[in-house]
């Protein structure tokens, strides 16, 4: 949802749990099932986070366990966890804002 956007607005790494774990695809496959269409994007948060190095997209449950510990590991060893987006410019309130201003402008 939108929290995603909130985060990468306050520069805060964001964890997406899982991409790829067998006992989240069977909850997804019995409680969130969508209409398959062409060209439908299954995987938008995990390339939005991709693209704007805003966090980290999480396997599973080990890739998980194994990650945190990394990042407690860098907070303990230098008293922050290093972390900068980028290609984000487009993702600002204002920014969506003028776009849906712009198209407005264009339907009147």
């Amino acid at each position: 949802g939108t929290k995603i956007y909130d985060y990468i607005g306050v520069n805060r790494p964001i964890l997406l749990c899982y991409s790829d774990d067998d006992d989240a695809k069977v909850l997804k496959d019995k409680h969130y099932r969508l209409e398959d269409y062409e060209g439908r994007n299954e995987h938008v948060q995990e390339d939005l986070i991709k693209e704007t190095s805003s966090g980290y997209v999480v396997k599973d449950a080990a890739h998980l366990n194994k990650l945190l510990g990394n990042l407690y590991n860098e907070f303990v060893r230098t008293g922050r966890i290093q972390h900068k987006t980028k290609n984000t410019a487009n993702l600002t309130r204002e920014y969506q804002v003028q776009k849906l201003v712009d198209l407005i402008k264009d339907v009147f």
